[in-house]
């Protein structure tokens, strides 16, 4: 094995940040949009964001084009303090980073986007976001991890140089925990160990820390350093003992101890009764510090006095299992009422769902309503409108005939005129009156017609509403039957179970602690049956919940039937009319 030290890897901006990124894994630390290029093909092939959580994200490969990374960018950096218009960095091969402005950005989209782009910019290696500081100057938080420590300055952000700024205690602890997490992560998801790292961090607008440039880091390979401490010839695999086996020891010793005090012969017979010397050098079997290697060079007498017990011991291990087995099916079904659970909370927002599409359909029955009821009343006015116009064309047409008599008549006897013009008189107010008359029952009618339609949208909506309580109250019993189905079964087994233990316990154990196994058995027993009472009342309690509505669906539905009655009534008497 070789003692030189593990070789250290001094890696560039481009491999950790994209190593900040595992689908399975999440980084958790804010980085602002980055845009990876392909070195080859000069096209972007990668891009990470800041998730609404909070940690590092992809986008789609389908959202890799320019058009989509120029209207980010420039959104990103939309903001009253940018007043160079800055926008993003641009991350040359050579390692060094430019800052652009929105002109410089689009002018050096557009040739990227060229056809002939690779020739024109074959040194870029990607596109970092600006953030705006919140502090003027706007300052950039630099951390340094180096053997455990973690160090931090400002610098100004456009030219790096550094200031005289103090960093306060809440904006470092950020700065080293974010730190922190990103040595972590790599460590996780990378299998390298950070040497040494060098992040860069700005506070934006309401204390949001982000990580905008991770200039260098320096690493070692996880193997290569435990191949150095000296780990790699050490299989614990190979040597570590199992869990049944550890199990199997233990419980061993256990009941060979529990044997070896009820064993004890009384104080009546002392000759069959061994020396003390030899009661207490009865070696009682314990975990050694290599279980799977065991010591094959024992006394015979011990070999003879656990060959007497192996029945017990087999009967004993028997029942362990046992007790095993139910412990992992009571999990199983643990797992089986999760599943359940999570299927009732799916069905719960299914419904949740159908109840947001009736309000929906509500809300555009009531907009529905309301267009009719706006075209009946334009409607109405046209009506009205049209009326008044025929009445003023009668009202004229009569004048005129009046007009035309007088002029007859002009020469003749005045009393017949005045009688004519009499007759004429009544026979215009007879006819406003019968107008009247008309405009009234048109009036009457538009509100029969206003309040039949009101009914019928109330009925429907309390029809909708009836029935999507139905459809919940019918899932809540059937969820109810279930729920206590499962837990009687569960009773029923838990009792055999507890049978056949206490039958096979009082052929092994003393009476003593037979009972106090019955007692505590007795004890599980009545705490299931308190749930059974319990779920029994509470299902109770929801068939009768379910039968006071169905017996409000039953009445809702007379009273729904007889307004269906007076609906078709009103509207056969509307259209004799």
């Amino acid at each position: 094995m070789s003692n030189s030290p593990p070789p250290t890897v001094l890696r560039g901006w481009e491999w950790t940040q994209h190593a900040l990124w595992r689908e399975d894994v999440k980084c958790n630390v804010r980085m602002v949009d980055t845009v990876f290029f392909d070195q080859q093909t000069n096209r972007p092939s990668r891009w990470l964001f800041a998730s609404k959580h909070g940690t590092i994200s992809k986008k789609k490969d389908d959202h890799l084009t320019y058009d989509s990374i120029r209207d980010r960018f420039l959104r990103l950096s939309a903001h009253p303090q940018n007043t160079n218009k800055f926008v993003a960095y641009c991350l040359y091969r050579n390692g060094n980073r430019k800052l652009l402005n929105a002109a410089q950005f689009d002018d050096l989209i557009n040739a990227l986007d060229a056809p002939r782009a690779s020739s024109k910019a074959p040194s870029i290696l990607g596109f970092q976001g600006y953030v705006v500081g919140r502090t003027d100057p706007p300052i950039t938080l630099v951390a340094t991890v180096k053997s455990g420590q973690c160090v931090v300055v400002a610098v100004h952000q456009h030219t790096g140089e550094g200031i005289d700024h103090v960093v306060s205690l809440r904006l470092r602890k950020e700065v080293e925990q974010a730190t922190t997490d990103i040595t972590q992560f790599l460590r996780q998801a990378a299998h390298v160990a950070v040497v040494k790292l060098t992040a860069e961090f700005v506070e934006a607008d309401e204390n949001v820390l982000w990580l905008v440039h991770v200039p260098n880091a320096a690493v070692q390979s996880d193997d290569d350093l435990m191949r150095f401490m000296g780990m790699t010839a050490h299989n614990p695999l190979a040597t570590a003992p199992t869990l049944d086996s550890l199990q199997d020891q233990q419980h061993e010793a256990a009941f060979l101890a529990e044997l070896a005090k009820h064993s004890t012969p009384q104080e009546g017979s002392p000759r069959n009764s061994p020396p003390e010397d030899e009661v207490d050098n009865v070696p009682l079997p314990a975990i050694a510090k290599e279980p799977l290697t065991r010591s094959f060079t024992k006394k015979s007498s011990k070999k003879d006095h656990r060959s007497n017990h192996q029945p017990v011991l087999a009967q004993f291990e028997h029942e362990w299992n046992q007790v095993d087995h139910a412990n992992r099916s009571l999990m199983q079904e643990n797992q089986a009422l999760r599943d359940r659970l999570h299927q009732i909370e799916t069905q719960y927002r299914v419904e949740k769902k159908q109840s947001k599409q009736l309000g929906k359909r509500i809300a555009s029955m009531q907009k529905e309503f309301a267009d009719a009821m706006a075209e009946k009343d334009d409607m109405v006015r046209r009506q009205l409108v049209e009326a008044d116009q025929r009445y003023n064309q009668q009202l004229l047409e009569r004048l005129a005939n009046t007009y035309s008599i007088e002029l007859v008549y002009k020469g003749g006897d005045q009393l017949s005129l005045i009688e004519t013009i009499e007759h004429l008189t009544g026979q215009l107010e007879k006819e406003q009156r019968d107008h009247e008359l008309d405009a009234h029952k048109m009036q009457a009618q538009h509100q029969d017609d206003v309040a039949r339609i009101y009914d019928r949208h109330k009925m429907e909506t309390e029809a909708l509403r009836i029935s999507n309580q139905l459809q919940v109250a019918h899932s809540q019993n059937k969820q109810a039957k279930a729920t206590l189905h499962d837990v009687q079964h569960q009773k029923i087994d838990l009792e055999e179970q507890v049978v056949t233990l206490e039958k096979k316990l009082q052929a092994s154990v003393s009476s003593a602690d037979a009972r106090a196994a019955a007692a505590t058995d007795q004890a599980s027993l009545e705490k299931l049956q308190h749930k059974i009472d319990y779920l029994k009342a509470q299902l109770a309690s929801e068939i009768r919940c379910k039968e006071e509505l169905g017996s409000n669906v039953a009445t809702l539905t007379v009273n729904i039937d007889a307004l269906k009655k007076d609906r078709k009534k009103i509207l056969v008497e509307a259209d004799d009319r």
